[in-house]
């Protein structure tokens, strides 16, 4: 289907992207958007930098993978199944609402990190 090029593009980014390069060493791998009222600015800068972690990545490929099996299991269990189409319909659509979640929750991420990273190469 017309799905399958962005799916591919997308997930190769993500998968053979250094997620580490724009990491302080001062700072855990996983995001850290929480500072202190005493924080100075310089401080905040460094601490509010977005990173991508492990388990955004994880639900970017799951959430992009969940696609895969809708289109050719609707005719299976419509024809292999004692479901009525309703019941089938109703599983189907959870199920893309689950993948189009996780993927909306993961490109949200990484969208935030790539912006946080593009002004502070123009600061």
């Amino acid at each position: 289907t017309t799905q399958f090029p962005p799916t591919v593009y997308i997930m190769s980014v993500v998968a053979l992207r250094n997620w580490n390069q724009h990491q302080n060493k001062d700072s855990p791998a996983s995001t850290t958007e929480t500072t202190t009222a005493s924080t100075s600015p310089k401080t905040m800068t460094a601490t509010k930098k977005q990173i991508v972690s492990l388990a955004y990545r994880v639900t970017c490929y799951i959430g992009f993978i969940l696609n895969a099996p809708l289109l050719p299991m609707y005719p299976l269990l419509v024809q292999y199944t004692d479901w009525s189409l309703a019941s089938v319909n109703t599983l189907l659509h959870s199920w893309l609402l689950v993948a189009w979640s996780m993927q909306g929750l993961s490109l949200r991420k990484f969208c935030m990190a790539f912006g946080s990273a593009t002004k502070e190469h123009a600061a």
